[in-house]
């Protein structure tokens, strides 16, 4: 959106990636989103952060950089067992000048610690919702300072230097993971194009892990008859040669 022709803010309607991409594709697109963001001179990124049973975000942006201002009467446990965790935050709140009584920041919330447990953060997992929230793309604002250690944890983690985390290989992100297709579903085209790569590649023995589990060969041979039967005869000598017996994938009308 922009502000007399100039940048003023993003709002980021929809942010999903494949269910069966690598983890890290969210985190990398969004660094670099930001990154061309706030050299372009906008404000700020603004997002509905959802929780449902397909959404996570409410949990996942503010380790990224999101906040927001809540009541942390919102959180307060209905598990007696979180009591304590909730006592905890409150007297950590007051220690840091920061009013338990009022609308507290988000971040401030996710930084409570207790030793090496995330007090705020787990508060916020079992009983937050879904909340508007905003990244401040200002340089050296919070939102950036949080994102930035983000990065150079997964960078260390990963073993590689902060600058690449960047630097985005799509190729490596490619949707070829057959046997999570097989068994949370896809595209027809996705799903064939696993097939296909897991052929090619087949000393992966992508193939041969599917074949021997009863559940995610069941569900091969449910897709299979929508394949070519020059396929399917390359995955059953490819089965055959690594010691499989009898194997039977297409009827003989196919």
């Amino acid at each position: 959106f922009l502000d007399s022709g100039y940048p003023h803010y993003i709002y980021n309607e929809v942010f999903t990636t494949d269910k069966c991409l690598p983890d890290g594709l969210g985190s990398r697109v969004f660094a670099q989103q930001v990154k061309t963001a706030s050299e372009m001179g906008f404000e700020y990124i603004d997002l509905m952060a959802a929780r449902s049973d397909y959404f996570v975000g409410y949990y996942v942006w503010p380790k990224l950089g999101f906040d927001c201002e809540i009541d942390i009467k919102d959180i307060y446990p209905r598990d007696k067992e979180k009591f304590p965790l909730y006592s905890y935050l409150v007297k950590w709140l007051e220690k840091n000048n920061i009013d338990p009584e009022g609308e507290v920041p988000l971040s401030a919330i996710y930084a409570c610690k207790a030793g090496d447990r995330f007090v705020g953060q787990e508060l916020w997992k079992t009983y937050g919702d879904s909340t508007n929230m905003e990244f401040n793309l200002t340089p050296g604002s919070l939102s950036m300072r949080i994102l930035e250690s983000y990065i150079n944890l997964k960078s260390e983690k990963d073993n590689i230097d902060p600058s690449e985390f960047l630097k985005l290989d799509y190729s490596k992100y490619k949707s070829i993971d057959l046997e999570c297709y097989l068994q949370k579903g896809g595209d027809w085209e996705t799903i064939k194009d696993a097939i296909e790569h897991n052929v090619k590649n087949y000393e992966n023995g992508v193939l041969e892990r599917i074949y021997r589990n009863p559940k995610t060969r069941e569900k091969l041979l449910n897709v299979l008859p929508r394949v070519s039967r020059n396929l399917v005869n390359q995955i059953t000598e490819i089965l055959t040669n690594r010691g499989f017996e009898n194997v039977k994938l297409a009827s003989d009308e196919q």
